[in-house]
Formats: structure tokens, C-alpha cells, sequence
């Protein structure tokens, strides 16, 4: 299927879905460019943003029709775009389109398989900017704790020595 008919489902019908899952213009990035290297670029279909701090919050691929093989690949292609944008805990989907032009969403799970969900499953804005803040506070509180941790090794160290 050609790029122009996947952007014309994409313009359409799946930013109108998003939209109205709580993402704005400015959260729903469009065939997006991610260079890995000088000598190679890939464009992901969608990329979901958060507004106020600027990560990722999803890789969006949009077919017009699920063909035998199509799943395989599209997951390929996620892998790609979640490898080079260093983003390895970024979910993925698939937007796909059958001949009557309804809409089927697949989500990669954690053992690298595609789920179809319905609709009301896909998150919205807040949810995906919600557990991003989550993950970060648990980063932040993981480094805190090893620096005490540190600093306490430290002061039994010192007071062993003197």
C-alpha cells in the first residue's frame, strides 16, 4: 500500500481517534524521521508525545490492510524505531484497516506479540503521561536511594578507618 493512502487513513481517521482520546495536535507527531545513522532513516507513521516535558509516549505504525506477513513486519519496524530512538520501554501499535474501513488496533505486549484491543482499551493522553511520570519518579527515587546507599558506605568506611 502506498505512503499517500496510509496518510490518508492516518489525516482522517486515526488522529480523529486520538483526538478524541485526549491527544492534541501537538501530542501527535506525523511521519516522523528517526535517523540511526547518516546512511539511514526510517519514518514512523506516529509518534505520540507529551506536551509538557517532550517523551515519547508510543510508536503508532497505520496499515491499510492487514495482509498475512503484515503483523511480522509492522513489528520489525516498531523494533526499529524503539531501538533508535533509545525509548526500549515505549509501547507500539498497529492501526490497521479492513475492506469496509473499520478500524482494528494492535498493541505489542512484553513477549514481542501482537493483542487486538478494542477501542476503549487503547489509553488516552492521561493515562500514557501518567505512567511515564510514574516511571521517571521510580528512576529518581531509585537513584536517591542508591546515592544514601552510597553515602552510607562511605561514613561505616570512615568510621572503621579512624
Amino acid at each position: 500500500m502506498t505512503r499517500i493512502n496510509e496518510n490518508l487513513y492516518t489525516n482522517n481517521i486515526v488522529i480523529e481517534f486520538l483526538k478524541s482520546k485526549g491527544y492534541t495536535r501537538d501530542s501527535i507527531l506525523q511521519e516522523v524521521s528517526i535517523s540511526t545513522d547518516p546512511t539511514q532513516r526510517l519514518f514512523a507513521d506516529i509518534i505520540l508525545m507529551n506536551e509538557s516535558n517532550k517523551d515519547y509516549l508510543a510508536i503508532i505504525e497505520v496499515k491499510r490492510i492487514i495482509k498475512p506477513g503484515s503483523l511480522e513486519s509492522a513489528k520489525r519496524q516498531i523494533h526499529r524505531y524503539i531501538h533508535a530512538l533509545s525509548h526500549l520501554n515505549i509501547p507500539g501499535y498497529i492501526f490497521a484497516f479492513d475492506q469496509n474501513n473499520n478500524m482494528n488496533i494492535y498493541s505489542l505486549n512484553k513477549d514481542g506479540i501482537w493483542n487486538e484491543i478494542d477501542d476503549e482499551h487503547f489509553p488516552n493522553y492521561t493515562s500514557l503521561t501518567t505512567i511515564e511520570e510514574k516511571k521517571r519518579e521510580l528512576k529518581q527515587t531509585i537513584k536517591k536511594k542508591r546515592n544514601v546507599d552510597i553515602f552510607l558506605m562511605i561514613c561505616i568506611i570512615a568510621a572503621v578507618i579512624t
